[in-house]
């Protein structure tokens, strides 16, 4: 016997799989930024290593949870367009906005102090690492915000 998955399990499931894989890209690049300040040595060989575990984790996680979907559409079993978004998906978009914002107001203040940060002389590539970290860090803990379980089912019964 097959376990039978409901379609809107399906994506919430791969909405929670998303942000984790989203929470592993965003440490995973903090790791890959922290190397790019330290000296070369044995917690630079550590972090390599640290990161290779994060992108395995990243895909890993992702992967587990966008494949049931993927085989839901292709066997035609889910009709994205005909069904209702849930909680889950308009949390993670929710997610996404908060984590634009949230990005270009830290960019704009990383912006309007530019003479001072040229002085650190860091390569370019480290802002943008950080960048791209901040911002799927701040999605994934964003939708894990939204997404909480606060005990208000209890509450009302």
């Amino acid at each position: 016997m097959s376990k039978s998955v409901n379609c809107a399990e399906a994506i919430d499931n791969m909405n929670r799989k998303v942000a984790w894989g989203l929470l592993f890209v965003g440490i995973t690049y903090f790791m890959q930024a922290a190397e790019k300040l330290l000296e070369p040595g044995a917690l630079n060989s550590a972090l390599d290593i640290a990161s290779g575990v994060g992108v395995v984790l990243t895909m890993g996680v992702t992967l587990w949870g966008i494949f049931p979907v993927m085989k839901l559409k292709a066997g035609g079993k889910l009709l994205s367009k005909s069904e209702p978004e849930s909680f889950m998906t308009d949390a993670m978009h929710t997610s996404f906005k908060n984590s634009w914002m949230v990005t270009m107001i830290t960019t704009t203040v990383a912006l309007a102090f530019q003479k001072y940060i040229d002085d650190w002389n860091i390569e370019t590539s480290f802002y943008l690492i950080v960048l791209f970290g901040f911002m799927t860090l701040t999605a994934s803990l964003s939708f894990f915000y939204l997404t909480r379980n606060d005990d208000v089912e209890d509450l009302e019964e």
